[in-house]
């Protein structure tokens, strides 16, 4: 009874070996997509090609300097003073000694503010209350008005065209007047007397120039 039982046994391993080697031979070889371009043959005959490529030029030992980040939280220390926006008509950051500033009490276009104090910059089509300028500086028989900006006029109220409808000398519907001269009320309730910008600006805090300056023109 025990031979027939040890018999049985080993018919049933033998079985069992055979299934397994069986499977193993007929499944699905399972491969790696990295790794199937070494071992796949190819259907078109030509088997691929590998290529690798180590740089070891001169420029691989170059340092690369990343450019500084302005960060407006940060107070830089600088010749621009900190009682004045600065403005050009191209987009490189002007020096602190031009005379192309208006004190931040003259600055009537609110939609700069906020621009301003995150990012240093602002940028819009713009005019200022001043009287003609010469040669000699402002002509003082000739009549205020809105008009582009001049460097050199200090002292006069800046708006902006984003400031149209929303802003004036406060919040309201106020347009820079196209027709207001020397006295009169230099902004209007009235659209169709909306001053007509012509010329874009830059505007640039003290802070970001002054920060602009330390890094030598370099930062973004």
């Amino acid at each position: 009874m025990t031979t027939d039982k040890n018999k049985l046994a080993k018919r049933l391993t033998a079985f069992l070996g055979a299934g397994l080697a069986a499977l193993l031979i007929h499944a699905p070889l399972a491969l790696a997509d990295d790794t199937e371009v070494y071992v796949t043959t190819s259907t078109e005959g030509t088997q691929p090609n590998i290529l690798f490529i180590v740089d070891t030029s001169g420029s691989m030992g170059t340092t690369v300097t990343i450019p500084a980040v302005y960060d407006p939280a940060t107070t830089y220390s600088g010749d621009c003073s900190f009682s004045r926006i600065y403005w050009t008509t191209g987009s490189t950051p002007p020096s602190c000694s031009t005379d192309q500033w208006i004190p931040i009490s003259q600055n009537y276009c609110k939609a700069s503010l906020a621009p301003l104090a995150s990012g240093g910059r602002f940028f819009d089509h713009a005019a200022m209350w001043r009287k003609d300028w010469g040669f000699f500086g402002e002509r003082s028989w000739t009549s205020a008005r809105w008009q582009s900006l001049e460097g050199g006029a200090n002292s006069h109220p800046l708006e902006c065209e984003d400031d149209s409808g929303n802003h004036g000398s406060a919040d309201g519907v106020w347009y820079a007047d196209k027709d207001a001269r020397n006295s009169d009320p230099k902004w209007s309730s009235n659209a169709s007397k909306k001053y007509s910008y012509s010329t874009p600006y830059n505007f640039w805090s003290a802070n970001y120039l002054n920060w602009w300056a330390s890094t030598n023109g370099s930062g973004t």
